[in-house]
Parts: structure tokens; sequence; C-alpha cells
């Protein structure tokens, strides 16, 4: 390679690697073309979307829906065995592991009844997390926190850099 000392070295990386920062974007297109490749288009609302288009619905219901985040997939379908080709196209692509029933995703928990046809989606951990991680647990809630004519005393202190950087990581949990 010209222009660079004969004592130093330089590669071309030729194949994304796990951890750097192009990694995940490799994934991803390699994703999506084995995706569309198995019959799943992506939604123009949001790509991490799919869907498979059912011809024998006159209703233009999907016959499968399938979310992809990171390297995390959930799909849905009316039919178990629509999921269950969509998994053996997936595994002819990719080596994964199955963790059966939805119970979490993405932060979430999912509990559901079968026979009362219910779905409960919370974040009851996380929620748990956010208030152990800034010594909340026990707090008690208030319909309004503060009073609704507080007025912060001009004189008191303005908050130092901590306190800021505390503030800002409670309100954006």
């Amino acid at each position: 390679y010209q222009g660079y000392p004969k004592d130093t070295y330089v590669v071309q990386v030729v194949q994304a690697l796990y951890g750097t920062k192009q990694a995940s974007r490799c994934f991803n297109l390699h994703a999506d073309a084995t995706l569309r490749s198995i019959g799943l288009k992506p939604l123009s609302t949001d790509t991490c979307v799919y869907v498979m288009e059912n011809p024998n619905c006159p209703q233009g219901l999907p016959k499968l829906i399938l979310i992809l985040y990171v390297d995390d997939l959930l799909a849905m379908a009316p039919e178990q065995e629509s999921i269950e080709e969509l998994w053996r196209n997936i595994e002819s692509h990719y080596k994964f592991r199955r963790l059966g029933h939805l119970q979490n995703f993405v932060g979430m928990q999912f509990e559901y009844d079968r026979d009362e046809r219910s779905l409960k989606i919370h974040q009851e951990r996380y929620t748990l997390d956010v208030l152990d991680r800034f010594s909340m647990i026990d707090c008690h809630p208030k319909s309004t926190p503060v009073p609704t004519n507080y007025d912060r005393d001009p004189n008191s202190a303005p908050l130092d850099e901590k306190d800021k950087t505390l503030y800002l990581q409670i309100v954006g949990s």
C-alpha cells in the first residue's frame, strides 16, 4: 500500500466483525434480504415489521407478521403451521434458538389467557428496576408530586452537575 511506512500493516475487512460499529447494520441488511427472499415484505411505516401476504384472505389480513428487533424475532399468525414454516425457512439461513411462547420482548412482559382470549402487556419489571435504581422502591404515589401552584424560590442555589445528571436520568427513564 502506497503512502504507508513499510512496518505498518493495513487490513481490509471483508466481513463485519461482531462488536464493530457496522456489524449490526450489516446483519440487518443480510436479515432483510433473507426475510424478503422467503416472502416477507417490510411495512413502509416500520421497516422492523414484516408481513407475509395471504392470497386466500379476501379481507386482506396477512398470513403472518414478524417483528425484527436487533437480533430478536417475534412472529404472529392465526395458524401455528404458518409460524412453523417460517422458522424452518429461517433455520435454513441462520442458527437460532426458539424460546417458546412469548413472555418477554424488548423490555415488555406478555401475559395471555387463551381461554379468555385476553392479552396483557406491561412493563412491571422495568418499572421496578427504575424505582430500585433511584432508591424509590418504597416511595408512595401521589396524584401530583409537587403542588400545582409551586413556584421555585428564585434565591435557591442552582443544581450542581451531579444533581442535574441524576434528574435527567430519572426523567429519561
